[in-house]
């Protein structure tokens, strides 16, 4: 699927942001960000409260999902392959709740993915449950990474959420 389409905002009373995009979003403002990818879209939740806000947003996630999704005015489609090939870089990136159903080796290649996504000062945002056996390894990969700067976490009840900056 192209990345060209677009389509009307709608507001969906039954879908809301993730915990830590909907916190972080003040942050995005401050620094500026103007260009937003939500990797690993879904159910399009954070790309519509993005787009409500105001963000240049790119939805991307499998193309059997990008397939299902309806034109939305503000939002633009793309498959995760395309947005892998694209070298397009965002102010920040989203990816909420997908490196925890990833294996390791599918899981490290996503996040090099991701960090490449990042215009170099952007903001990465993650998002994973909080339970041990998921949080770690995604903490530790990230953390440590070589070119991303943690900036601050969000620790909460189900939920481990880092905005890192890339650097």
């Amino acid at each position: 699927m192209s990345g060209q389409g677009s389509i009307a905002l709608t507001m969906r009373l039954d879908i809301r942001p993730s915990a830590g995009v909907a916190f972080w979003l003040p942050r995005f403002r401050e620094l500026g960000c103007g260009t937003v990818l939500d990797y690993g879209a879904g159910k399009l939740r954070n790309s519509l409260f993005l787009a409500q806000a105001g963000f240049e947003v790119v939805a991307a996630d499998r193309d059997e999902v990008v397939a299902r999704w309806q034109p939305i005015d503000g939002i633009v489609p793309i498959s995760l392959e395309e947005i892998a090939v694209s070298k397009r870089h965002f102010d920040a990136v989203v990816c909420t709740y997908v490196l925890n159903i990833l294996g390791d080796l599918q899981r490290s290649e996503a996040l090099v993915n991701l960090v490449s996504l990042v215009k170099p000062g952007g903001l990465l945002c993650i998002e994973v449950w909080r339970r041990p056996q998921a949080r770690y390894r995604v903490e530790g990969e990230l953390l440590h990474h070589p070119n991303l700067q943690p900036k601050a976490l969000l620790i909460a009840k189900g939920l481990w959420s880092a905005l890192l900056s890339r650097i």
